[in-house]
């Protein structure tokens, strides 16, 4: 509520009764009064008003830094998703050649297993179109649950590096049939991963400008 109306009525209301010569000296006390009350007023409800203001200032500021943190998160994925396309996008401007990694070593050779999926990783660099093709005891890399065990001193886990490299944009494929006899199923592969479900899924990119690394 504005306490300002009141206040300046009250104090024409003295005024008026002065100059005209009629106040009542009783009632030119009460106005007074309530012209003191009404000012006390005015001036908490500008405390409060000025208080009000800093909370809301101060949860503008915090709320315009997380906006400005989650612009920025968003901008690092879209050029992380930028970064993906362009190179997606190069290999088919330039035709550049597949690199298909026949990958045959279990978890019981990570040394062999880490050596072809860095070379994927270089393949991705190179701008080239890299198939990974989890193939005999390769199956059981291909699984979402991969021990954090299986791993290669000098690269860290295995797990993290087929995320990486396929998260990048390398092609995963697993045999079916050697999935099969390592009790494997669609259900059971880490993401980016998929079993061969046709033939031309993997010949399809075994052609005259692909070349072909088994480990």
């Amino acid at each position: 509520m504005n306490r300002t109306v009141p206040c300046l009525t009250a104090l024409l209301m003295l005024l008026a009764a002065v100059f005209l010569g009629c106040a009542d000296p009783q009632r030119v006390e009460q106005l007074e009064d309530r012209i003191n009350e009404l000012e006390k007023e005015a001036g908490e409800l500008g405390d409060q008003a000025s208080e009000s203001a800093k909370k809301i200032g101060a949860e503008a500021k915090q709320l315009g830094r997380e906006a400005a943190e989650l612009g920025e998160a968003a901008a690092k994925r879209a050029a992380e998703a930028g970064r993906g396309a362009g190179r997606a996008a190069k290999r088919a401007a330039l035709g550049e050649p597949t690199l298909v990694i026949n990958l045959t070593s279990g978890v019981d050779n990570p040394h062999s297993a880490a050596m072809g999926l860095h070379l994927a990783e270089h393949g991705l660099n190179a701008d080239r179109r890299v198939i990974i093709f989890f193939n005999v005891k390769a199956v059981e890399l291909a699984r979402k649950d991969l021990s954090e065990d299986v791993a290669l001193e000098q690269t860290g886990p295995l797990r993290d590096l087929i995320a990486k490299v396929t998260g990048e944009g390398a092609q995963g494929l697993v045999c079916p049939m050697c999935a099969e006899v390592m009790g494997v199923a669609q259900e059971d592969l880490a993401p980016n991963i998929k079993m061969v479900e046709d033939r031309m899924d993997l010949f399809s990119n075994l052609h005259a400008n692909s070349v072909v690394f088994t480990y």
